[in-house]
């Protein structure tokens, strides 16, 4: 069988395809595990102020990402989460700018 051009377009699935931003700042708590129930993986975005005496821990289905601490100053990470996958994001003396998911 071959595809067409028009099946490949309509059945096109990777991460960024028919997917968009969204703010879920407001919505969103540090130490709150979420569940990623899109159907697809979902890239999230965050971008802190911290200081040196700062703790920020990203967990991804029970997998930490490398600690970030004692930073200082504003900076941001982004990670990918499976679907179906938990994710939780950990801060001590940070405040959260902007908290961002591509779904």
């Amino acid at each position: 069988q071959f595809a067409t051009t028009a099946f490949v377009l309509a059945n096109q699935s990777g991460l960024g395809i028919g997917q968009s931003w969204h703010d879920v700042t407001g919505s969103r708590a540090s130490g709150t595990s979420y569940t990623n129930s899109t159907g697809r993986p979902i890239e999230v975005f965050f971008r802190m102020v911290s200081s040196a005496s700062s703790t920020i821990t990203f967990t991804v289905a029970g997998v930490t990402i490398p600690s970030v601490g004692g930073i200082g100053g504003e900076s941001s990470r982004s990670f990918s989460v499976p679907d179906g996958a938990t994710y939780a994001i950990t801060r001590t003396n940070a405040l959260t700018r902007v908290w961002g998911e591509l779904r």
